[in-house]
Formats: structure tokens, sequence, C-alpha cells
């Protein structure tokens, strides 16, 4: 996932509600919320609200792994890309 998050930004978006969208429509990421969630499973209402809730944790996650590495500029929403993964 990180890698695929990587290549996103690499793209040319730049912005955490890009890399929101990018998880809430990620089937790999929708799949795994959903195995993970009996509740989410019999409502799509919680679904929804568990992919929004939990792709803002990701894409938070997934940036700080990548500042650390040194491959994205190291500033609060500039997901730019500054060196390789």
């Amino acid at each position: 996932v990180l890698k695929e998050v990587y290549e996103f930004l690499k793209a040319g978006n730049n912005g955490n509600k890009d890399l929101w969208t990018w998880f809430e429509n990620n089937p790999k990421f929708r799949e795994y919320i959903l195995s993970r969630s009996p509740r989410a499973r019999n409502n799509d209402e919680i679904f929804q609200k568990q992919i929004t809730n939990y792709a803002r944790s990701f894409a938070s996650a997934k940036i700080s792994l990548l500042r650390e590495l040194g491959v994205v500029k190291d500033k609060r929403n500039d997901y730019r890309i500054v060196g390789d993964f």
C-alpha cells in the first residue's frame, strides 16, 4: 500500500483530500475494512463511515512513513515527492 501511495503522489496528486478519496475508492482498502468489521458487512451506513474515518487515519500514517523515509516533503499538507522510494 505504501508503494501505491507513493505512485499516486508521484503522478502529481498533492493534498490530503485527494489521498483520502484515493483510499476511500481503493478496492483493496475497502475489502480490508469490510473483512475486519462484522458490523460494516450488514450496514452500508456504518461501512461508509468506517471507510471515511479509516481513510484519513491510513493516509496520515502513510504520509508520516514517507516523510520519515525522506520521500515526501517534510512540510504539513505538502505531499510533493522529494526522494526515491
